[in-house]
């Protein structure tokens, strides 16, 4: 049960993530932790 829920959260943060760089291809978060 518990390893459902983390992966879809995993798959929709994935999702979210493509969404923005699409938008912003350089994010904050990737230029302070590479």
């Amino acid at each position: 049960m518990t390893q459902h829920w983390l992966e879809l959260a995993r798959t929709i943060r994935l999702q979210e993530r493509n969404l923005t760089n699409t938008n912003f291809p350089l994010q904050t978060s990737e230029l302070e932790f590479g």
